[in-house]
């Protein structure tokens, strides 16, 4: 959660000794990390290198960990830690394969550091799979936009293998007071006074 301008994080050790007692106790060998992204930011990676670390170190070998992630802040090394802590299946949010739709969206990436990051997994010795999230009803989104998503999808493919790449179509969800909500209520989409919280099923299939 966040208390002003600083983000709490779970201590790492309290992490993994969660993890080893449900590994040890009860035999769970497939874990999800529940967070929004694994790795939100470049903030987060000390917190998640030391988890990897201490997954490493306690030799759970049979191990297998997933979660959604955000490629484009993987390094080599962080790639060489995640294989040899048991990395599985891996959801990317892309959301385009257009830099310019992204870069209206405030996504915060750019597309070359994700292949960046996939190349640093392929090189070392990942064997799960990538699944690609796109929402293909971005705003400006353009047919010319929507060919560049494909031609995203087929460079990720040409770096870690057809087998290894599964796309997805995913959905933008609104959040009150953001630059998409205002964007929507300034194009008549959604109501100025429309209460984010409702529960009409209306409502809920607008902000999806």
């Amino acid at each position: 959660y966040i208390e002003g301008e600083k983000v709490r994080y779970r201590s790492p050790e309290l992490v993994v000794r969660e993890i080893s007692d449900l590994h040890r106790r009860w035999g769970i060998r497939n874990f999800w990390f529940a967070d929004a992204q694994f790795i939100p930011g470049s903030c987060s990676l000390p917190s998640a290198i030391e988890i990897l670390d201490r997954i490493i170190h306690r030799r759970m070998d049979d191990l297998t960990w997933s979660s959604y992630i955000r490629t484009s802040l993987i390094t080599g090394e962080f790639a060489d830690r995640m294989v040899q802590s048991g990395v599985g299946d891996l959801e990317v949010s892309i959301t385009s394969g257009s830099q310019e739709v992204l870069n209206e969206m405030k996504m915060g990436f750019r597309l070359e550091r994700l292949y960046e990051g996939c190349r640093y997994l392929k090189k070392a010795g990942y064997r799960g799979k990538i699944i690609l999230n796109y929402s293909l009803n971005a705003p400006g989104e353009t047919r010319e936009t929507l060919m560049e998503s494909v031609e995203s999808y087929k460079k990720i493919v040409n770096i870690l293998g057809e087998e290894q790449v599964e796309p997805m179509l995913f959905f933008l969800g609104v959040q009150p007071h953001t630059l998409f909500e205002k964007n929507l209520i300034e194009e008549g989409y959604l109501s100025p006074d429309y209460d984010p919280l409702a529960l009409n099923p209306f409502t809920i299939k607008k902000l999806l």
